[in-house]
């Protein structure tokens, strides 16, 4: 994982959270390399001290379109908790782009 911006939120609770925001980096399965199918990129959120974690992988085959969207992701302050659909909504709006 390449780390790519950390950003301290302040919580509902009025307790301030340092998350770290990251790309992942997959290489395919031996089956797909004949495929011609190759590194695969997605994105990762984390607390500092690892506890709260969650991580989308196979975004995009893009590693400059994965930090774009790190980017994103690190300048709206999402959680771990919201990961998942923030990124299944940036998806369906590149589909549709």
């Amino acid at each position: 994982m390449k780390e790519i911006a950390r950003k301290t939120i302040l919580k509902g609770t009025g307790r301030e959270k340092t998350f770290v925001y990251y790309v992942t980096e997959s290489t395919p399965e031996p089956a797909f390399q004949d495929v011609g199918r190759g590194r695969r990129y997605g994105v990762c959120v984390s607390d500092e001290s690892g506890q709260e974690r969650l991580a989308v992988n196979d975004v995009t085959s893009v590693k400059a379109t994965a930090e774009r969207l790190v980017d994103i992701l690190a300048r709206n302050e999402v959680t771990p908790v919201t990961l998942y659909d923030v990124v299944y909504d940036w998806i369906c709006g590149e589909a549709e782009g």
